[in-house]
Parts: C-alpha cells; structure tokens; sequence
C-alpha cells in the first residue's frame, strides 16, 4: 500500500507558511515541519483534524491513498475514525499538538 502526504503541496498551492499555520492553529512548528518534510512515523489523530479544519480539507485530502487498499479502525477519545492504513500509529500520548 502506498500513500501521499500531501500537505506540503497544499501549503505550496495556498502559498501559506508554516508559522502561519503554527500561529493559527495552535500546533507545534517542529510537529508542522516534520510532518511537511513526511519524517513523522506517528502523529495524533486530532492533531490531523487540526489540521484538516484549518486547511477546509478532509483526512482523505491530507493523506492520499495512490490506489485501493483497506481501511482500519482507530478509536480517539471513544469515538470510533475509520481511517486508510497509513503505516503509522495515532498516538494519543504525544506531549503537545
């Protein structure tokens, strides 16, 4: 399975810088530019959302799936995401989002 992580074209796109982002949304710069150079294996599910609100996107936007594949069920504060198998773990323990 392979998927993209597409949120440094869509800050490219949008022309938004990631202090802007940080300042807006409350979210670490270091987690934003890990996550904009693709180095993070985990990031927090609701740290995602964050982001997805912020940008008017949804999760399926941020990580594309490049072809078919399954989804699996990850569970944040009892609430039940179906979300693509993106090889990394939602960690609900990160210190800051």
């Amino acid at each position: 399975m392979k998927y993209e992580n597409t949120f440094s074209k869509i800050l490219g796109t949008r022309r938004l810088k990631l202090s802007q982002v940080s300042k807006d949304t409350g979210v670490s710069m270091a987690i934003l530019r890990n996550f904009y150079h693709d180095r993070r294996s985990r990031m927090r599910l609701d740290t995602m959302l964050i982001i997805c609100e912020y940008l008017d996107i949804g999760l399926e936007d941020l990580i594309e799936r490049t072809y078919e594949e399954d989804l699996v069920c990850e569970t944040l504060n009892g609430v039940d995401y179906w979300v693509p198998a993106l090889g990394f773990k939602i960690d609900e323990d990160e210190e800051e989002y």
